[in-house]
């Protein structure tokens, strides 16, 4: 072995090998099974969080829908109507130009269309069919809850009363 002196006056030994400066197939494996672990355990978490955020995301964008037609509505001094499909799990928001029958008609404008089923959320409402008036009141309805719900369970209500309070619960 080959001596050193330092400045201090010790002596140090240094064998001639050379060394690698890496990691081992074995350390290299034990971080690998970490890692593993660790996504195992992460993976089922992330999903329902995204699955939450989902919900959440597609009730703030219902929320806005309803807000826009209410506007629309005091705006144009005209009824603006929001129609649901249970079924298909999505609504159509609209001016509507006959608000008589409740319903979209060629011609009326559109506001908004949404599907959840593509979300793979479904949505139920105590009124397959309601509107805002020109003062921006709930036109042919007291009141108006609106569920969507995700396939965790997890659901959100938007509460709409009379007076077009619009509401998260």
């Amino acid at each position: 072995m080959e001596e050193k002196t330092l400045m201090s006056g010790m002596k140090t030994s240094h064998p001639r090998e050379n060394h690698n400066n890496g990691f081992t197939l074995v350390e290299l494996m034990v971080a690998v099974a970490i890692f593993g672990i660790l996504a195992i355990i992460a993976i089922p978490e992330m999903s329902a969080l995204i699955r939450n955020t989902r919900l959440k995301t597609v009730t703030r964008q219902l929320v806005s829908t309803l807000q826009e037609m209410k506007l629309r509505a005091i705006k144009e001094n005209a009824v603006a109507s929001i129609v649901f499909d249970e079924t298909n799990d999505s609504y159509k928001a609209f001016v509507d130009n006959n608000p008589e029958d409740g319903a979209y008609n060629t011609g009326e404008e559109i506001i908004a269309i949404a599907n959840l089923k593509n979300d793979n959320l479904e949505i139920t409402s105590n009124n397959s069919s309601f509107g805002f008036a020109s003062r921006g009141f709930l036109s042919g309805v007291n009141n108006c809850a609106i569920t969507i719900s995700n396939t965790s369970g997890r659901q959100k209500q938007v509460v709409i009363n009379k007076i077009g309070r619009i509401r998260i619960e």
